[in-house]
């Protein structure tokens, strides 16, 4: 998945929202995303963001030129250039991915400034709206929130309040609040040295807020109520601008006591070492703004709580939902007052607040970047690819095996269950074709063609296809859905795959990687979820054909059989790997073992034309008179099936169509690993070599030793086969 997250900030910027931009970008990175940061470039100087936050530069940044008239129009000129400077990166971005098609159409655009999104949304589909400031009413922001495929919050409140005032659904939505690095901030360093590093007294107590000075941050409460807090303790602001600075001083009497310690901007790396460095750390947000009430989510609060150093903190709701009197010194919100009394409480009670400081160590370990990062993209993959129900879909198969193209039937028939309408395609070879013509969930089956593969591809880009899903992982099926131009491709992949498959990897936007050793089928149904289809229960299907079953009836009539007959199937081949063929020999003596131990018992041998020779090879074997199918299609074959009391075979096609028409099932598994591609009905009975083996043929895997292979073979017994057919034939 690539993520797109475009930012109007300066980078590196002191303030908070630029910590954050980067380090959810590390995150989304660390986390398998490929990540392209979009930033304005603007004129005024900065530094290396990657070394200004300590952040690994696991991503790219991308600056975008725009209009920065700041430094040079006057101060009270500065909301003009803003706006200016706003539009015109908002627009030289949408121009910028104008040329960049395969982005526009792949790619999910991710951002916290609405702007940015409203025109990237004239150009691209995916777009995911961060909401840290709640949504006002124009025209721009109603165009982003009813674009935007999903949205991620840092409160509660902003769940309901999204669906109440913009009609969006809680579903659409993923709550996780902001993170920080616990590592860093929970490294537990001595007090002293630390104070010592940070040049701040050894003895004194110190009550500590970091961050800006902005007026809803409710620095004032706790500037007024420094005459209150004990007098052996001193109050340092630690980040503010030398201009709010100045006009706290102004304002506040308090501002200029001598307890009262403003220190400017700090690197973020000293920030735990500050945190340490405390005594008690003070969160003091007012409660008469929604922006502190409902929607902000500190970056300090989990800075703090990881800490281990206790704290005093608004009781508010954006605050309240992080922390708890268990965890912290809750405080009336711009209640000086308040905060004197808990900052004193904390000072003086040193196991209350000891406790309260370790509880809240143990929150903050939920609160990490990367976990938010994995919320945000599991949702993504959730809902941004979740299909509306009319989209096409293109699923690649196993082109040429039947027994996998049978099994994929499953995925066709959960994809189905999901969307209704939308409109299913599956490619499939001539010779296999036959076995999913006509079946219900398929709207259009494309044979492939290996002649004339341009005229292929220019059908797949006809269908306009919107998801492409290789079942095969093949660098076939790669290259079709690539230069098919299908936007959402996703493809099986495996270990130890061949050069090609390895070479082509890359065209595909999701890649599953398949555990061997693991049901093949299943893991088909969890690679849906890609797609926003949840359904375990995929049903694999095969059509029986009316005038299939007229030419059936007639053909078993000439064999002399009667209804009250019960027939038993047998497929005595392996189709392509003969490898795992049990034998004639072996099948002629089960024949007659059953014969003689049940009476209107007839047999039907099933295969194709080339396995007439082995199956005279098996009249010469046995007395036992049998019908012989080898002159039926791929589309009539499962109605021969359909009528089999029980059938027997090895692990191979036929397998799967009978297990698709739930006939009872005895299957000579031999080599064949079995946990990958094995019956999904209760009525079926594997017969396993005895003593066990090791399996050697896999469904992703290259085939093991040929010895083990026919040991396999040679441990399963007619009389274990035998055994298996009585337990089942009741």
């Amino acid at each position: 998945m690539k993520i797109i997250y475009i930012a109007n900030t300066r980078l590196p910027t002191e303030k908070a929202h630029g910590l954050a931009t980067m380090k959810i970008c590390e995150a989304f990175a660390r986390t398998g995303a490929s990540v392209e940061l979009v930033v304005p470039k603007l004129w005024r100087r900065s530094g290396d963001p990657f070394l200004f936050y300590g952040v690994k530069p696991n991503f790219k940044i991308n600056k975008i030129f725009c209009f920065d008239f700041l430094p040079f129009l006057p101060r009270w000129l500065e909301w003009l250039t803003f706006f200016l400077q706003m539009i015109s990166f908002s627009l030289f971005t949408i121009l910028y991915f104008l040329f960049k098609k395969r982005d526009r159409v792949e790619a999910v655009f991710f951002s916290h400034d609405y702007m940015p999104l409203f025109f990237v949304s004239l150009v691209a589909s995916k777009i995911f709206y961060d909401i840290h400031h709640f949504p006002g009413k124009n025209f721009m922001y109603r165009r982003v929130m009813n674009k935007s495929f999903g949205f991620a919050v840092q409160t509660r409140w902003k769940i309901e309040a999204l669906r109440k005032d913009f009609g969006i659904p809680e579903k659409r939505v993923v709550y996780w609040p902001n993170g920080t690095d616990v590592e860093k901030f929970s490294a537990v360093i001595p007090k002293n040295e630390v104070r010592k590093k940070l040049g701040l007294p050894i003895d004194e107590k110190i009550v500590l807020y970091t961050g800006a000075l902005f007026n809803w941050k409710g620095v004032e409460t706790l500037i007024l109520a420094i005459d209150k807090i004990s007098p052996v303790a001193k109050v340092y602001l630690v980040g503010g601008a030398t201009a709010d600075v100045e006009d706290l001083k102004k304002r506040l009497p308090e501002a200029n006591d001598e307890r009262v310690v403003f220190v400017p901007f700090q690197p973020h790396e000293l920030m735990p070492f500050w945190c340490q460095a405390a005594d008690v750390l003070v969160l003091p947000n007012t409660g008469k703004q929604k922006v502190s009430l409902y929607y902000t989510s500190p970056m300090k609060l989990f800075e703090y709580i990881s800490s281990g150093t206790p704290l005093v903190v608004s009781n508010i709701p954006s605050i309240a939902e992080i922390v708890d009197d268990g965890s912290a010194f809750l405080a009336e919100a711009d209640n000086p007052m308040s905060f004197a009394e808990k900052v004193n409480l904390a000072l003086s009670d040193a196991e209350a607040a000891k406790e309260k400081a370790a509880r809240a160590v143990e929150k903050s370990k939920f609160y990490t970047w990367d976990n938010r990062a994995v919320k945000i993209l599991t949702h993504i993959n959730h809902l941004g690819a979740q299909l509306p129900s009319k989209k096409r879909i293109l699923v690649i198969p196993q082109l040429t095996r039947i027994g996998d193209l049978v099994a994929a039937t499953a995925v066709f028939d959960a994809i189905k269950k999901t969307f209704p309408d939308c409109r299913l395609a599956v490619l499939a070879a001539t010779q296999a074709a036959g076995i999913v013509r006509q079946n219900p969930d398929i709207d259009e089956l494309i044979i492939y063609d290996s002649v004339n593969r341009f005229s292929l591809m220019k059908k797949i880009r006809k269908g306009k296809f919107d998801v492409g899903i290789s079942l095969s992982g093949t660098a076939r099926s790669s290259l079709l859905m690539f230069f098919g131009l299908i936007p959402t491709r996703i493809k099986l992949a495996r270990k130890n795959r061949p050069w090609a498959e390895w070479l082509t990897d890359w065209l595909a936007n999701i890649r599953e990687f398949y555990p061997h050793s693991t049901d093949l089928v299943a893991f088909y149904l969890k690679m849906l979820r890609h797609i926003g289809v949840d359904k375990n229960d995929g049903k694999k299907k095969v059509v029986i054909f009316p005038e299939a079953e007229t030419k059936v009836a007639e053909f078993f009539r000439g064999a002399d059989f009667t209804e009250s007959d019960k027939i038993i199937g047998l497929s005595i081949t392996a189709g392509y790997n003969k490898t795992k063929e049990w034998g004639i020999e072996n099948f002629a003596l089960l024949m007659e073992k059953i014969s003689t131990a049940y009476q209107n018992v007839k047999f039907v041998v099933v295969g194709a034309k080339s396995d007439k020779n082995k199956i005279a090879d098996l009249r010469k074997l046995t007395k036992i008179i049998f019908a012989e199918a080898t002159d039926f299609s791929l589309e009539e074959l499962p109605t021969i099936i359909k009528k089999c009391s029980v059938f027997i075979c090895g692990n191979t096609g036929p397998m799967h169509i009978a297990d698709a028409l739930e006939v009872p099932l005895v299957v000579i598994n031999g080599p064949v690993d079995t946990k990958e591609l094995v019956p999904r009905q209760s009525r079926h009975i594997l017969v396993l070599p005895e003593p066990p083996v090791p399996p050697t043929i896999f469904a992703f895997k290259k085939a093991g030793s040929l010895e083990l292979t026919k040991k396999a073979l040679d441990n399963t017994t007619v009389k274990d086969v035998f055994r298996a057919f009585q337990k089942i034939f009741v």
